[in-house]
């Protein structure tokens, strides 16, 4: 049902003429569509290749700025980063597994759990997990004199 009355004006929205209207179609010889080559989808464009190339870059760059300030890192440096990076996984693996089931538990064993998960996760990457990575990175390490 059309609530209007009358008919429609021609100047009250838009226009009818075909004069006014503009053609934004691309040309045969220019349209990746319209060419035979043209990508399948988007892991086959010039730019979706042009960034991944600038990403690995970065990446590569960002990893060989790390090696050569682990390198230029003393020896007690470098032990205390192997320990920082071995409580941060143990503990980031302590609660990502605790999450899983931690809905689960009852309020009482939730309030004792997740302290004691934390502190012996923390246990764990500093007395087990630290000396073992020291020991496999050993021919990495600087040699004290």
């Amino acid at each position: 049902m059309n609530s209007r009355k009358g008919p429609r004006k021609a100047g009250s929205r838009g226009t009818a003429n075909n004069d006014q209207f503009i053609d934004a179609t691309p040309d045969a010889e220019t349209s990746p569509n319209m060419r035979g080559g043209s990508p399948r989808n988007l892991q086959e464009t010039k730019v979706y290749k042009d960034s991944v190339k600038g990403a690995r870059a970065a990446w590569q760059n960002y990893v060989a700025f790390l090696a050569v300030k682990f390198h230029d890192t003393p020896r007690r440096g470098q032990e205390q980063f192997i320990v920082r990076m071995s409580q941060t996984l143990t503990i980031g693996s302590a609660v990502l597994i605790t999450s899983l089931f931690y809905p689960f538990l009852p309020t009482l064993i939730r309030v004792f759990a997740l302290p004691g998960v934390l502190v012996l996760s923390w246990w764990l990457g500093t007395k087990i997990v630290a000396p073992q990575m020291t020991i496999r990175f050993e021919k990495h390490l600087n040699q004290e004199f």
